[in-house]
């Protein structure tokens, strides 16, 4: 036979289940929502990247027809000189003449004989160390498998807010 005592017990844990589930309801819906934001920052960080990566081609479209370096106010175009070559041509022109600052090493150089016994050993140790390779470039470095070619870099202002009128794009 059921007694009230039980009935008032099992009214309290429905109530506390009920509870608990209004509780995670709650979290799930703020989830959702978090979700629903996220995905939503995450297509308007796409939607910036496309509009960006626009205005920059354009910008340049109109550099390569007028060379104007400030075609409007919040940019700039520069001239930025880049190393141009084939890493593999790099890497055996770097290794034939074991020009060792340029090439660098897997493992970690913790002292001058465990470089030297790498070297030694075995050349599949050895990557071309990229930064060194083009610093030595535009260092002055003669003969090495490179050209240096000039490239015009556009800059665009990170906060463009101070040039633009908010009251023109009504």
């Amino acid at each position: 036979m059921i007694i009230r005592e039980e009935l008032i017990k099992l009214r309290n844990e429905l109530h506390k289940l009920r509870s608990q589930h209004v509780a995670a309801k709650t979290v799930v819906d703020e989830l959702r929502k978090h979700d629903a934001r996220f995905q939503t920052e995450k297509l308007a960080a796409e939607l910036l990247k496309g509009a960006e990566t626009d205005f920059r081609a354009k910008l340049l479209e109109f550099y390569i027809k007028t060379q104007d370096t400030k075609p409007i106010d919040g940019v700039t175009i520069k001239q930025v000189t880049t190393v141009q070559y084939d890493r593999v041509a790099a890497y055996k022109w770097a290794l034939d003449r074991s020009i060792t600052m340029i090439l660098g090493l897997h493992a970690k150089r913790k002292d001058v004989d465990s470089i030297v016994d790498e070297l030694y050993n075995s050349a599949t140790f050895m990557t071309l160390d990229v930064s060194a390779f083009e610093a030595a470039t535009k260092g002055g470095l003669t003969g090495l498998p490179t050209q240096l070619v000039k490239m015009p870099q556009v800059n665009v202002a990170s906060d463009l807010s101070i040039f633009v009128d908010d009251a023109a794009d009504m």
